[in-house]
């Protein structure tokens, strides 16, 4: 039998964004601590060295981590560990998964980043683990999670939960990104989105105090 008293192993979780790459370690539920760095998203390769030197960078602070989780805004095979399609950071085609564990030296696991913060917040809310749950999360774009029993619901094609790109006004802004649609979610509430409106807004009066920001 092992040690009881044993600690947890030290993973790294990354979350990564059309604007900024964050990742932190973490032993059982705390996070000892975290890297933060822009997002390089010129092309596929910069990306991916953006997040192998944040994990590195953490991973010299602590110890090598047992593993590495990485959360994406894309739409994921998650059985191949391969990004779909990509509206925000360039990497639509990439086996993400094997390509960061070469590189890393570790297991490494991939999903889409709003499924991994609707699981997170699944297992650990208040009161225990909640078997049902929807999350939006608002950044550069919007994202959408579904837990059902437990489990990350994915759908047939495992983009059952794209809540950001659903069409609330088929007439509305275009979307950001490489979205070919108007009006959807991240259209109208996105950081993109409110940089967007913000900056009509001030054009619209010049002499208001948002123009001077």
């Amino acid at each position: 039998m092992g040690d009881a008293t044993s600690p947890e192993p030290l993973v790294v979780g990354v979350d990564v964004g059309g604007t900024k790459i964050v990742a932190g370690a973490v032993r059982g539920t705390e996070v000892i601590e975290t890297v933060e760095r822009p997002t390089d998203v010129s092309n596929a390769d910069a990306v991916l060295s953006g997040i192998q030197t944040a994990v590195q960078e953490i991973s010299e602070r602590d110890e090598p981590p047992s593993a590495v989780g990485i959360g994406v805004p894309s739409q994921i095979d998650f059985a191949a560990g391969r990004v779909l399609s990509s509206v925000n950071i360039p990497v639509a085609g990439v086996h993400l998964r094997n390509d960061l564990s070469a590189r890393l030296g570790v297991a490494v696991y991939l999903d889409n980043d709003a499924n991994c913060a609707a699981l997170a917040e699944a297992e650990l809310a208040e009161g225990g683990p909640v078997g049902h749950l929807v999350m939006l999360t608002l950044g550069t774009g919007v994202g959408g999670g579904v837990v059902i029993d437990g489990r990350v619901f994915r759908g047939a094609t495992g983009l059952g939960a794209e809540l950001g790109h659903l069409v609330i006004d088929s007439e509305g802004p275009e979307c950001p990104g490489n979205c070919p649609n108007r009006g959807c979610l991240e259209a109208l509430c996105s950081g993109q989105a409110l940089a967007r409106d913000a900056g009509a807004l001030a054009a619209a009066e010049p002499d208001s105090r948002l123009a001077g920001l």
